[in-house]
């Protein structure tokens, strides 16, 4: 389990709509820092379940794509 923020009673669990929150809100800047890092993501660029695909999915709302099995 992860620890609440300061002042919080509230622990930040994966299921908490506090925490779903908080990392939507963090996102952003980690896809930022991972785009303009890595110039193309590894999985190719039209790939529908890439991490950073499902991470601008996430931010956005949208339900997350089902992750294809290993070829």
């Amino acid at each position: 389990m992860l620890r609440a923020r300061r002042g919080s009673k509230t622990p930040l669990t994966r299921r908490n709509p506090a925490h779903q929150t908080h990392v939507r809100m963090q996102m952003p800047n980690m896809l930022h820092l991972l785009s303009s890092t890595f110039p193309a993501c590894a999985c190719g660029a039209h790939t529908r379940d890439s991490a950073l695909r499902q991470m601008e999915r996430f931010i956005d709302g949208l339900p997350l794509e089902e992750p294809r099995p290993p070829a």
